[in-house]
């Protein structure tokens, strides 16, 4: 991506965090990346447009780790939850404050209501993948649950302050889960801090 795009990518994502998605409209992005609106339409030529690049953007940010190793030598999925649970993109991409209002949005954005299910869709396929590479039963009903587990917990650890105190205790009950798994009988205990693999 173009370092001009990326950077009317990230102003655009700055308004919808910011000051909310009713607030995200082409001329306000303009006006925030110091150009006039033709000048954007150049980079962007259709709402549509903007809104790809924002969540293609979102994508690349929180890629997961190749789930390509295959059966052999499978991903391990424990290294992949802590980095999610680790959520480093999201200190960038103000994720606590981000993804609220882009769930929002996508109840009345059609064009994001789409993009929000290709963001989630790549993120439990990859979940899955490396689940059914471990030998795990019904590897989507768990890449689901694992999704609605972390993301919850990512989002409600950050809006509700009093929910800080149990984040602790939300790492274990997740290792917990993945426990029950019994992805790997050999794999030692993992520290709830660790910070397995970087992205």
């Amino acid at each position: 991506m173009r370092d001009r795009k990326e950077q009317i990518i990230k102003e655009a994502m700055k308004i919808v965090a910011e000051e909310g998605y009713g607030n995200l409209s082409m001329r306000a992005v303009a006006r925030a990346s110091g150009l006039k609106l033709g000048a954007l339409q150049y980079h962007f030529p259709h709402w549509a447009d903007l809104l790809r690049g924002m969540a293609d953007y979102i994508m690349d940010q929180y890629s997961l780790p190749a789930a390509s190793a295959g059966p052999k030598h499978p991903v391990d999925i424990v290294d992949v939850v802590q980095y999610v649970m680790d959520d480093a993109a999201g200190v960038t991409l103000n994720s606590e404050r981000l993804f609220p209002q882009l769930w929002a949005m996508a109840q009345v954005e059609p064009i994001m209501n789409k993009l929000m299910a290709e963001i989630y869709g790549r993120y439990i396929d990859v979940l899955e993948k490396i689940l059914a590479d471990s030998g795990v039963p019904h590897p989507r009903v768990h890449a689901r649950a694992l999704t609605v587990l972390l993301e919850s917990s990512l989002l409600f650890l950050n809006w509700d302050r009093r929910a800080k105190k149990s984040g602790k205790a939300e790492r274990e009950m997740i290792m917990t889960y993945l426990d029950s798994l019994k992805i790997s009988g050999k794999r030692k205990r993992i520290n709830p801090r660790a910070r397995q693999i970087t992205p």
